[in-house]
């Protein structure tokens, strides 16, 4: 597997990360913060100019444009628990 590939994460470990995750370098390229985020770039770059969702915001280095691992990892876990709240918000009025 090349550095700018990244394969489909398995399962959490006890941090509720994946071994995947952990395996991913410091500082991630578009591409890498695509495959994990399952976002294309366009949208990536679309949600940064969204002031109601937006990504972490990338570090730029002269021409390159990184993004923190552990950003965009904290940026997906609460889009997660987002997602749970609205779907236990959904089933409750569902119930009624």
């Amino acid at each position: 597997m090349s550095s700018n590939e990244i394969a489909i994460p398995s399962g959490p470990n006890a941090s509720g990360e994946t071994a995947q995750h952990e395996a991913l370098p410091p500082y991630l390229t578009i591409r890498q913060v695509s495959a994990v985020t399952t976002l294309a770039r366009s949208s990536i770059y679309n949600r940064i100019s969204d002031a109601k969702d937006p990504p972490p915001r990338p570090l730029r280095a002269g021409r390159r444009v990184m993004w923190g691992r552990d950003e965009v990892l904290r940026y997906l876990k609460e889009r997660s628990r987002e997602r749970d709240r609205a779907a236990a918000r959904r089933h409750d009025r569902a119930e009624q």
